[in-house]
């Protein structure tokens, strides 16, 4: 799937030694102005980790040149990886990652540590075009799902790489004078 949210989640259950009624159990909590009414779960069952990218990122870079962006997560594999995906600008609205197959394959290159229990992963692509691409992540579970080619397993929007640059192709120009 698209994991809207990534982290590490704490499971809670509740117990029907301790409450006859666990449906009927109730706490009121206010988020963000409104009341919500949820089940009291106060027993710990474990832990949910949901792997993937924290935040987008809009990377820049200049044609012909290394380019190389980081993501940031609370886990890296070693065989997590990223697809660009080349999107017209009239599809950049409708489009998922996940729908297509990409121009280019990324495995992750390296991971460093950051403050808060983040990893910075970083990326490198020896780009030739101009253009803007997805980047869309893929977190490895099996060690087989973000090869090359498996292009509907890289689903988590990981925002924009933009490629800038003027380099024209041109061998030998002749120039003839009169």
């Amino acid at each position: 799937g698209r994991p809207l949210r990534v982290g590490r989640f704490r499971l809670c259950y509740c117990s029907a030694v301790e409450h006859t009624f666990c449906d009927a159990i109730t706490k009121e909590l206010t988020t963000n102005g409104r009341t919500e009414t949820i089940n009291l779960f106060d027993d710990y069952a474990g832990s949910l980790s949901v792997r993937g990218v924290n935040r987008k990122v809009n990377a820049w870079c200049m044609q012909g040149t290394d380019c190389e962006f980081e993501l940031e997560s609370g886990a890296f594999g070693l065989t997590d990886a990223v697809m660009l995906v080349d999107v017209p600008a009239e599809e950049e609205d409708a489009f998922k990652c996940g729908q297509r197959e990409g121009e280019k394959f990324l495995p992750l290159r390296q991971t460093d540590e950051r403050a808060a229990g983040l990893q910075a992963g970083t990326f490198e692509w020896q780009n030739s075009g101009i253009g803007s691409f997805k980047i869309c992540y893929c977190a490895d579970e099996t060690g087989y799902d973000c090869e090359d080619g498996k292009w509907e397993n890289f689903k988590q929007d990981a925002g924009w790489l933009n490629v800038e640059g003027v380099i024209l192709e041109m061998s030998n120009p002749k120039v003839t004078v009169r």
